[in-house]
């Protein structure tokens, strides 16, 4: 019995992630590289905006010019306005590469409908995208302005030139999944198996109360 309720309990979680993770995709959809640039240590990346529905952040990237690894580690983050950091990660040498950017899974992090955040990278010594570059964005986000600050490590990047998309400047992106299909959390999962299984065993007695009272 207790293989059985393991096994029920697996498959019922694996079938949640499979179906989260089919959902998941990065908010720079596209991205062919202008100039690449680098004069200084950054906190570095770009302001946007969340749509009409929530979203939850899964990964977070950062800029690899030549798409052909880093010589170094990159702090990367997402902020809201008042300069709190909601989330973040390391991207080290060798971590997956999806177009020019390479990525780190962090704890799912929901962020909320109709509301600004900004994703920014430490550079350090790498190069950065600048300007001009064709670019496009998942449209449950919107590009606001690019964001800076002289740092070597991570901090808020309270600067911007005012640069518009396709003209800023990009060290942090993220990737993320629609709150309508955001992973569940490990005690979720386990009370959506529990509440199956309950249900299965309800059934059963029911059914074998009949048969015993025939």
């Amino acid at each position: 019995m207790k293989t059985k309720l393991f096994g029920l309990l697996t498959a019922i979680s694996m079938s949640l992630l499979v179906v989260a993770d089919a959902n998941a995709g990065p908010a720079i959809t596209s991205y062919v590289p202008g100039t690449d640039f680098t004069n200084a240590a950054w906190s570095l990346g770009w302001e946007f905006q969340v749509g009409s529905g929530a979203i939850t952040v899964t990964d977070l990237g950062v800029y690899d010019d030549f798409a052909n690894d880093f010589t170094e580690s990159h702090e990367v983050g997402i902020y809201d306005l008042s300069g709190t950091l909601l989330v973040s990660g390391t991207v080290n040498p060798g971590d997956i590469l999806s177009g020019f950017f390479r990525y780190t899974s962090v704890a799912p992090t929901n962020l909320a409908a109709n509301t600004n955040y900004i994703v920014t990278a430490a550079t350090r010594s790498e190069n950065y995208g600048f300007f001009p570059s064709l670019i496009t964005f998942d449209p449950a986000i919107s590009y606001v302005r690019d964001r800076f600050q002289f740092s070597n490590t991570l901090v808020f990047p309270s600067n911007s030139t005012g640069f518009a998309a396709g003209e800023g400047i990009y060290g942090g992106t993220f990737g993320f999944i629609p709150s309508v299909t955001a992973v569940p959390e490990p005690s979720s999962m386990v009370m959506l198996g529990l509440g199956a299984l309950g249900m299965a065993f309800a059934r059963r007695g029911r059914n074998k109360k009949h048969t015993l009272s025939a």
